[in-house]
């Protein structure tokens, strides 16, 4: 009974990653690239025309006012506005607030998918861009799908199911950060049986740090403990016992590990997806400044800025609040959980071992990241 009673309440505990499935089906999704103006004189949301499958103008006060913003992100969309609520608690919407009119509603895949990489501040990212007023992010029974690694079986109707009703001109956002490197045929999946046009979002930080993290992680929500196959190899006694192998080596084979070897896993989304279509985020400068950093990848999406240094709040947390449209602060029971220790000849062989994989990334994407020392 006790097994038992520990998986319904990992089902119910909306906290944690879970659900979505993939394809055996070739979905159609033309992501229309609009012209977007902004009327600097009005402080009312007008429609480009009269068609509800066209983006609502953003108007000059979305950003602060409340009224404005909700009826510019519900507005027009497939909800009432007083949807907002419940979005705003939970990220859920019931489909008992769906509009009486619901011509050019329907359920369709991720426009853009948050890929990873676990414990880079991967959250962080969703929830501000989750507040743009053209983006749609919501949940079923958690804020992660994981149709590639736990629900592939249940199929395309199941994991287009999960997402909310939308219309064209909203971008449907997914988050599952494990997709980065598991299961390894998730980028030919998506792009031959799901949506070949989807945006990839990839946050990187420090290998090293992002391996203690998730070790942290995995000791308190225990998932580790179900994966089938057991791709984690998480040692309660020590971080050090998880991460090298008998002989005293950097064990590979280890997902605290190879999560963190980012180029060997790139390269595989490469294979599938143009540069074009992937955006990689520093999780340093995504920290020092995550307003820069989102308005990055606002830009990658095709959507205007949004996101400004007044929609947060630095004082009020560890990390930061997000103040309008309302308060959201990081949930500290699961963020920022103080690191193991290891002695600096250990670090030195992970920073090490992760070393080449550093530099083949910069190649790869011809660029610097902030954690890899070009010496």
């Amino acid at each position: 009974m006790k097994d038992v009673f520990f998986y319904f309440a990992l089902l119910f505990t909306g906290s944690l990653p879970f659900v979505v499935m993939f394809l055996n089906y070739s979905h159609y999704h033309d992501h229309r690239a609009h012209t977007l103006s902004r009327n600097d004189d009005s402080d009312t949301v007008k429609e480009e025309s009269s068609s509800r499958g066209e983006r609502p103008e953003i108007a000059s006060d979305v950003g602060t006012n409340l009224t404005t913003y909700i009826r510019t992100k519900f507005g027009h969309s497939c909800y009432r506005e007083e949807a907002f609520d419940m979005w705003w608690e939970r990220y859920y919407l019931d489909d008992e607030l769906l509009v009486a009119d619901q011509a050019g509603c329907g359920k369709r895949l991720s426009d853009v998918f948050i890929i990873g990489a676990k414990k880079c501040a991967s959250d962080a990212v969703r929830d501000l861009l989750a507040i743009h007023p053209y983006v749609m992010f919501s949940r079923t029974r958690s804020a992660e799908i994981h149709f590639y690694d736990r629900h592939y079986k249940q199929g395309v109707d199941w994991y287009r199911n999960q997402f909310s009703y939308a219309r064209e001109w909203q971008l449907i956002l997914e988050k599952t950060p494990q997709t980065i490197s598991f299961p390894e045929d998730a980028p030919r999946k998506m792009a031959t049986e799901a949506n070949q046009n989807t945006k990839i979002v990839a946050i990187l930080c420090d290998p090293v740090v992002r391996a203690m993290s998730d070790y942290e992680h995995e000791l308190k929500v225990k998932w580790y403990k179900i994966f089938n196959p057991p791709y984690y190899r998480i040692i309660r006694k020590s971080f050090k016992l998880s991460v090298f192998n008998e002989s005293g080596l950097v064990d590979a084979g280890n997902e605290l590990i190879n999560m963190g070897m980012y180029s060997k896993h790139m390269k595989r989304w490469l294979e599938y997806f143009p540069k074009t279509q992937i955006h990689l985020a520093d999780g340093n400068d995504f920290k020092l400044d995550p307003v820069s950093e989102i308005q990055k990848i606002e830009t990658f999406l095709g959507l205007p800025n949004f996101v400004q240094q007044k929609h947060l709040d630095f004082t009020r947390s560890k990390f930061y609040c997000i103040i309008f449209p309302r308060l959201r602060c990081p949930q500290l029971r699961i963020k920022g959980r103080e690191h193991p220790t290891l002695p600096d000849e250990d670090l030195a062989k992970l920073y090490d071992f992760y070393r080449p994989y550093d530099i083949e990334l910069q190649q790869l994407f011809n660029r610097t990241f902030s954690w890899i020392s070009n010496e």
